[in-house]
């Protein structure tokens, strides 16, 4: 089987998959395509330390063209591991490389607003609806939150009305007319950042101690 035959044992047969992209990489180990799609496997598979290593290694490759994609692989999964600033650092890089990249923006709003920085939520909502042609109803949710959160009540209806409009038969316009809309997936991304924040502080405080006993 070749290379392409990968994909469809990453689900049933990821041991099968493992081996099939180390054999891709002892034939070629700076292939670039295959260390992203490596990572990215990694990632899925809960393997965040050697995910990242394959995807920076694809990086770092100088005839690599999809660098910003890659940044962005590296986000989402800090995010899955609940790294969020490690996270941010990457959707940054994401975009440096790819100013319109319309993805990358709109998980850097979602983050903004997990962390509660509405304004540059906002800041980069402007550029996503800048670079993306079309609306989906997932960012227009998150368009209606990140200005209800800063009490501009008059812009988030109209986020709100657009969502209705334009997609009438989903879960979101349903949830919207409801007065539904308080556990999106930015909401349960806050919540997600918040307990990082916690943990934060509470290594921090443990490590004072630690420096107190110790003198």
């Amino acid at each position: 089987r070749g290379l392409g035959d990968v994909y469809k044992r990453q689900v049933n047969e990821p041991t099968l998959a493992i081996q099939t992209y180390e054999k891709a990489l002892t034939l070629n180990a700076q292939d670039p395509d295959v260390l992203n799609n490596y990572g990215v496997f990694l990632c899925r598979q809960g393997n965040y330390g050697a995910a990242e290593k394959h995807i920076l290694n694809a990086i770092a490759v100088p005839s690599y063209i999809l660098v910003a994609q890659s940044y962005e692989n590296l986000a989402l999964c800090q995010l899955k591991a609940k790294q969020f600033d490690n996270a941010e650092s990457y959707l940054e890089k994401a975009i440096a490389h790819s100013p319109n990249q319309a993805s990358s923006l709109l998980h850097m709003v979602r983050l903004q607003y997990a962390k509660s920085n509405y304004k540059l939520a906002q800041s980069y909502l402007h550029q996503y609806e800048k670079s993306s042609r079309k609306f989906t109803a997932q960012a227009l949710v998150l368009a209606f939150k990140v200005y209800e959160k800063q009490e501009k009540k008059h812009i988030a209806k109209k986020y709100g009305t657009m969502l209705v409009s334009m997609f009438p038969k989903s879960v979101q316009a349903s949830q919207y007319i409801l007065n539904e809309l308080y556990q999106t997936e930015a909401d349960k991304q806050a919540k997600e950042y918040q307990k990082f924040v916690e943990n934060k502080v509470n290594k921090q405080s443990t490590k004072k101690k630690r420096f107190i006993l110790l003198s």
